[in-house]
C-alpha cells in the first residue's frame, strides 16, 4: 500500500493537530512530535483554525499569480497579500 508522504498534512490531519492542542491539551511541541511536523507548522494550522475555523484548515493554492490574471481577482497587491497570509 502506497501512502503519500504528505498525507499527514491533509485536512483531517490538520484537524487532528488542532484538536490535540485545543481539546487534548497537548503542547505545540508534543503535537509536532506526534504528527511528525515542526512546531511552527502546528502553530500555523492552529492560528488558521482560530482565525477561520475549519475552513482555514483546507488547502490553499500558494502560487504567486492567479492563472486567470490579477484583474479577475482584484489588484495583484491585494492578491499577493491574501496569498502571503494564507501560505504564511
Amino acid at each position: 500500500m502506497h501512502i503519500d508522504k504528505n498525507a499527514r498534512r491533509t485536512f483531517g490531519r490538520r484537524l487532528e493537530m488542532v484538536q490535540d492542542v485545543l481539546e487534548h491539551k497537548l503542547t505545540d511541541a508534543a503535537t509536532a512530535a506526534k504528527h511528525p511536523v515542526s512546531v511552527p507548522t502546528v502553530r500555523k494550522w492552529l492560528g488558521r483554525s482560530m482565525m477561520q475555523g475549519e475552513p482555514g484548515l483546507r488547502d490553499v493554492s500558494c502560487s504567486a499569480e492567479p492563472t486567470t490574471g490579477a484583474a479577475a481577482h482584484g489588484s495583484s497587491t491585494s492578491r499577493t497579500s491574501d496569498l502571503s497570509a494564507a501560505c504564511g
